[in-house]
């Protein structure tokens, strides 16, 4: 008798997984649909972690925003760049 056991595994870089399956694994977390969207965007396209090559670009959601408080770039810095105005050692929201 043989048995044989077919497996297909896929191993994706960070930035695929935060582009494509992001939105899949927060589903059912809790997220509403907007959160979701937002934080899969920060994460696949504003560099946090990674993605950051379109971060000053209006794919990076949070461009536009930074373009409205009048600064040509989105900050590095996650929290300042979620969170802008919120004080050092202040929570943010996101």
């Amino acid at each position: 008798m043989c048995v044989c056991v077919c497996v297909s595994c896929s191993v994706l870089d960070k930035t695929t997984f935060y582009r494509r399956d992001c939105a899949s694994v927060l589903n059912g977390q809790g997220y509403n649909t907007t959160a979701i969207a937002n934080v899969c965007n920060w994460m696949g396209y504003c560099g946090f972690p990674v993605g950051d090559e379109f971060r000053n670009t209006n794919t990076c959601n949070l461009y536009p925003q930074w373009l409205a408080l009048n600064s040509s770039t989105v900050p590095t810095d996650a929290k300042n760049a979620v969170c802008p105005g919120v004080p050092a050692g202040d929570g943010c929201p996101w």
